[in-house]
């Protein structure tokens, strides 16, 4: 105690020497600023937005149009609010340009341009944007108050500040552009409806060309220039080219080779022919040209880079000559293009260039000395060419072939000499068809349906139609195709008109019928159609039928089919594939014959027997499974004494099932009633039928039932029947029958019950008509008058018995214990009751009450005046109200935590042992709860233990012998059960924290209820030191004992001690840890004990002297000692 002092005192005034240095070094730096106050917020009032000018300086803020203003964002926002809807309000335009003019001035380097505007203004404060491009404007003339500004390169504004019409004059000049061809001027300009423009170029006798194209009117003028007057339409850019009209070069012979590029395509009936002529002049210049055509040749158009005069055909016996002048002449290369087309004739035709007789054969130049190039024959998908002869010509591949000839589908040529010729004949392509159909047959009562897919390929050609021949008398009901635009039935002749030619695949899907003969048996062809014009044909037919239809096939009378295997029944409806055939070519005959089945009838009965008290309701579903032919009569057998009060009904929700049209009920015969029922509709498949009646006993009838009084019921279930005609005979028998019973009754009654006929008792679980839930299960195959199907039951109540209305399923108990009398409960319970509104409980007497809780929600206790059953002195009675929303079945977890006195307080006994009792909260105390596992922690201060297992209480761990011997303290962790005992409910979070610090728990858990424990506790020291001492007297007693002897006490100790032990273990835990000073202290005593007394060795002996002869001497004996005695043994 005096160390852990002056520890303090040293640690105080380490403290201290920190805190004086830490004030120094803070005294050392300059002071912070301090920190100013935050100012409180702004109030926006009306002087915060006044400005104030002063009186000298108000004409210069209000005059200047430049002047600055500042006002609030809020009032900023708001007036370009209001420009914008006043902007956005505007339906049409400020200002519009109704008519301009320019007058242009060229020379040789600029354009001098003179642009009238004229403007309608519609509102005050008008804009007009403006854009002129390059063009410089050099003056402005308009009326007052009009203002013109620049917006960007080229672009500009005016400003009208009044409306009405206004004419505005600018002076602008352009850049005259020089070129080969000559010069020009470029000029932006606003879109007018009404533009007039007046072009002055230098020098007589020039050409003016206007972009974009006008009707130009030449104006005489002075000499030395060249005017034009014209009218242009609504652009934003005019183009203004002029050259000289001839040129001056002197003439010289010309010398020039031409490259001929044909392409020839042959389609759509006519010959195509293109051609690139790329003249080469070697000498001279060009200024006329003359190309060869044959004289049946339509010439459709003239191209080329170089600007063309004129050019005009002449016919010349059989070649058209056409000349073309151009505008300036050629002197280094000139290309030009030529397109025409000639009809497509009949049989062989001819392609090239000149023949010897100066025939033209296709597009040529003339008066060239050289002509090479190269011929291209392309033709459409529908005609296909063969050469029937070539002269002058070489084959190439299409790497070889120039950009503008080459491309697929191309035969390509390469020629030398403007003599070659090429013959060709071109027939149409004929289309190639093959089918493949699909043919799927329905049987039908009276009629044959049919669904045929036809999958054309279409190849080589396209097609605009399909025939098929159908067979007779079949009627076509519809016939579909992603291609078809119509198709008509005539003649038996059916034709498939198509959208456009087509060529590809083709799906055609045909719906028909064919009428059935009226005699049974008789043989009938299938309709099988049959495409024409095609040249592979083949498919399959799969013939569908009712299981009441056999379908027959004569082998013999098949033609052209082959019989497929069936590996799986199809199914469409309600039929089933009968056959399947395939054929690879037409015509294909395979005929059937139909012959009707009986019907054949099954059923099943589902019956349910409920008993209750004083009735047993039953419920029993007959369904009948007609097959093979639809019928509308069922006929069902019940007892006579339940005909009168039965009702028979469709079953509910089975829309499958057909309503009922009739019900009859026979005479008695033997006391059954058969009942007719007759549908609305023939029934193919499953009918059911709902019956239900009730049964009653002859005790509950007489109205004086007793609680042990037997109810008796006597069920015959109701018989499905078959068909039978007017005498009586079997037309239609019930094939087979399956029924199935299942019994269940009230949870107050007791039930027994003996099954007679064909029944057959079985497991619920077995059952498959059934819900698998019934008390009691029966089936059963056969229910006629030899063996009928009856049950008689006999139901009986039971006695009342009481249940248990809470059962705490886990319970917790902390206990906090010291020297003072004041122990703090925190209690835990997880409770499930069927009490709804409150639940009585009992807490031991005079206790201080810190907190009760149902789940995290905080309760108040309510003394009970209710008397407590005896052998619970220590306890009081309290209400707890539990009233909840949530069913009875979820569980609640109650807290309990409060202060309590013990008597007589821990640690108060002389000898340093003594007992405890702690009482318990009693949950529901009337008497009907049930405690499944209750846990106790009891905490008690490190210098005292808790001694033994106190009834009917067990200690949770145990230490082993190692942790004993060791002095280990065992594994006392309890953060677990917190969690163990709340199993996912939701605790309260206000409860206050236990004072655990300084002890130790110790865990107790019983099975059941206890209303307390008793536990002895010991002082740790105190019985450390008296069953110390008491081992080391027993040690020190048996230091002089033999070896043998001291090892047969202490077997004889640990002997006694296991059978002590088998008694209660964890007394002697804690026995022999008191203990084990004194046993190390013997173990200690007897090893020095044993190293002090251990005799000592004897030295190696002398050799012996030679042998005298002794006197004769009387023998004398010594005593034997103590120690020789000891170490002899």
């Amino acid at each position: 105690m005096g160390r852990s002092i002056r520890w303090r005192n040293w640690g105080a005034a380490g403290w201290l020497a920190i805190l004086l240095l830490a004030g120094s070094l803070q005294a050392q730096q300059p002071p912070a600023p301090p920190t100013p106050e935050p100012l409180p917020p702004a109030t926006a009032t009306a002087d915060d937005r006044t400005i104030y000018v002063p009186f000298k300086d108000l004409s210069q803020t209000f005059g200047q149009a430049d002047a600055k203003l500042v006002i609030p964002y809020g009032e900023y926002k708001r007036l370009l609010d209001q420009a914008r809807a006043a902007q956005s309000g505007r339906t049409g335009p400020d200002a519009v340009l109704t008519e301009s003019s320019f007058s242009i001035q060229a020379d040789e380097t600029v354009a001098k341009v003179a642009a009238t505007l004229k403007v309608e203004v519609l509102n005050d404060g008008a804009r007009l944007p403006l854009r002129f491009g390059e063009a410089a404007i050099g003056a402005v003339v308009a009326p007052e108050g009009v203002l013109l500004r620049g917006t960007g390169p080229g672009a500009y504004e005016l400003f009208f500040p009044k409306a009405g019409s206004q004419i505005i004059k600018l002076d602008l000049a352009a850049r005259v552009h020089q070129s080969p061809a000559g010069r020009e001027v470029l000029l932006s300009c606003p879109a007018v409806a009404v533009t007039k423009l007046e072009v002055t170029v230098p020098q007589a006798d020039q050409t003016i060309d206007v972009e974009p194209q006008v009707v130009a009117v030449p104006v005489k003028g002075m000499d030395g220039v060249t005017r034009l007057q014209a009218n242009v339409g609504a652009t934003e850019k005019i183009a203004i080219r002029w050259h000289a009209a001839s040129s001056q070069a002197p003439s010289m012979n010309l010398l020039a080779s031409v490259v001929n590029q044909t392409l020839v395509t042959i389609a759509d009936g006519q010959v195509h022919t293109h051609a690139w002529l790329t003249y080469d002049v070697l000498r001279g210049e060009l200024n006329q040209l003359r190309i060869a055509l044959p004289a049946s040749m339509r010439l459709l158009d003239v191209n080329s880079e170089t600007r063309i005069r004129n050019w005009k055909s002449q016919t010349d016996g059989d070649n058209q000559i056409v000349t073309i002048e151009l505008l300036n002449p050629a002197t280094k290369q000139l290309k030009l293009e030529l397109d025409g087309e000639t009809k497509l004739e009949d049989g062989p035709f001819q392609l090239g260039g000149l023949t010897k007789a100066g025939k033209a054969l296709g597009i040529q130049p003339l008066d060239a000395v050289r002509v090479s190039g190269q011929l291209a024959v392309r033709h459409g998908e529908d005609l296909s060419l063969q050469i029937s002869g070539q002269q002058g010509l070489v084959r190439i591949d299409a790497s070889e072939a120039s950009p503008q000839v080459a491309g697929s589908n191309a035969l390509l040529f390469k020629f030398y000499t403007a003599d070659f010729a090429l013959q060709i004949t071109a027939a149409p392509v004929q289309p190639r068809l093959s089918v493949v159909q699909q043919n799927q047959i329905i049987v039908r009562e009276e009629e044959l349906e049919f669904t045929d897919t036809l999958r054309y390929l279409v190849e080589r050609a396209g097609v605009f139609e399909l025939n098929i021949r159908l067979p007779e008398n079949v009627k076509i009901d519809d016939v579909t195709s992603p291609q078809m635009k119509s198709f008509n039935v005539q003649a038996g002749l059916l034709t498939v008109l198509l959208r456009e030619r087509t060529q590809g695949e083709i799906l055609v899907a045909i719906k028909g019928r064919l009428a059935l003969p009226k005699a049974s048996g008789e043989d009938l062809s299938l309709p099988i159609p049959k495409p024409e014009g095609v040249d592979r044909d083949t498919g399959a037919v799969l013939v569908f039928a009712r299981e009441s239809v056999e379908v027959q096939t004569p082998a013999a009378a098949v033609q052209s089919a082959q019989p497929l295997p069936i590996s799986q029944r199809g199914r469409i409806g309600d039929a089933v594939l009968a056959s399947a055939w395939t054929f690879t070519r037409q015509p294909v005959v395979i005929p059937i014959r139909l012959l009707k089945k009986p019907a054949r009838l099954t059923a099943t009965v589902a019956t349910t027997i409920d008993v209750q008290p004083e009735v047993a309701h039953i419920k029993s579903q007959v369904s009948f499974l007609v097959e093979l032919s639809p019928l509308n009569t069922f006929r069902i057998d019940v007892p006579e004494a339940i005909s009168s009060q039965l009702q028979i009904e469709p079953a509910a929700g089975d829309a499958a099932s057909s309503p009922i049209r009739q019900k009859i009920a026979s005479d008695p015969v033997n006391g059954r009633v058969v009942w007719t029922i007759t549908t609305q509709r023939d029934v193919i498949g499953t009918q059911r039928f709902a019956l239900s009646w009730d049964a009653r006993s002859p005790v509950a009838a007489g109205g004086k039932a007793d609680a042990a009084a037997v109810a008796k019921y006597s069920v015959e279930l109701p018989r499905p029947l078959g068909l039978v005609d007017d005498a009586g005979a079997v037309t239609i028998p019930l094939s087979n029958l399956q029924g199935e019973v299942a019994l269940q009754k009230d949870k107050t009654l007791s039930v027994n019950a003996a099954a007679s006929g064909s029944l057959e008792q079985i497991d619920s679980r077995e059952l498959t008509l059934l819900p698998k839930t019934a008390a009691v299960a029966w089936r059963y195959f056969r229910d006629d008058a030899e063996h009928p199907a009856k049950l008689d039951i006999e139901a009986r109540r039971f006695e009342i018995q009481n249940v248990v209305s809470t059962i705490v399923s886990r319970g917790l108990v902390e206990i906090v214990t010291s020297r003072d009398p004041q122990a703090t409960y925190r209690c835990q319970f997880h409770v499930q009751t069927a009490e709804r509104q409150r639940l009585l409980v009992a807490l031991p007497n005079h206790l201080e009450v810190l907190g009760v809780f149902i789940n995290d929600r905080e309760l108040k206790l309510e003394k009970a005046d209710v008397k407590l059953p005896s052998g619970m002195d220590l306890f009081s009675p309290f209400w707890l109200n539990i009233a909840r929303t949530e069913s009875s079945d979820v569980p609640l977890l109650l807290t309990f935590q409060f202060l309590w006195n013990i008597q007589p307080p821990l640690g108060d006994s002389r000898f340093g042992s003594g007992d405890m009792v702690l009482p318990l909260p009693v949950i529901d105390a009337a008497g009907n709860g049930v405690v499944q596992e209750l846990k106790v922690v009891v905490w008690v201060p490190q210098a005292y233990t808790l001694v033994g297992n106190p009834k009917p209480f067990e200690m949770a761990t145990l230490p082993g012998a190692c942790e004993v011997l060791c002095g280990r303290r065992p594994d006392r962790n309890t953060e677990h059960l917190s969690g163990w005992v709340k199993n996912g409910l939701t605790g309260p979070s206000a409860v206050s924290q236990f004072p655990t610090e300084g002890r130790q728990p110790f865990v107790y858990t019983t099975l059941g209820q206890a209303p307390q424990i008793e536990v002895r506790w010991w002082n740790k020291l105190g019985m450390a030191v008296l069953f110390s001492l008491a081992a080391a007297i027993i040690g020190w007693i048996l230091i002089s004992t033999t070896f043998e002897n001291k090892i047969g006490v202490l077997l004889l100790f640990a002997f006694l001690a296991a059978l002590y032990g088998l008694y209660d273990s964890a007394s002697l835990y804690q026995a022999m840890t008191a203990a084990r000073f004194g046993l190390v202290l013997i173990v200690a005593l007897w090893i020095v004990h044993w190293l002090l007394k251990r005799p000592a060795i004897p030295a190696s002996p002398a050799p012996p002297p030679p042998p005298v002869e002794p006197a004769p001497v009387a023998p004398v004996v010594p005593p034997q000692s103590e120690s020789d005695s000891e170490s002899a043994n």
